[in-house]
């Protein structure tokens, strides 16, 4: 996922359909990246 200046690696070992909600929260929590800053970006 990429973002302005931000980029982040999602893991999908499945190579292919959705990435669930909560993993993505997960990964932009640990980034430091709030839900409502990602989705105004």
């Amino acid at each position: 996922m990429t973002k302005g200046k931000k980029k982040i690696r999602i893991p999908n070992p499945h190579g292919s359909g959705d990435i669930h909600v909560s993993l993505i929260k997960e990964i932009l929590r640990q980034a430091g990246i709030s839900s409502n800053e990602w989705d105004k970006a």
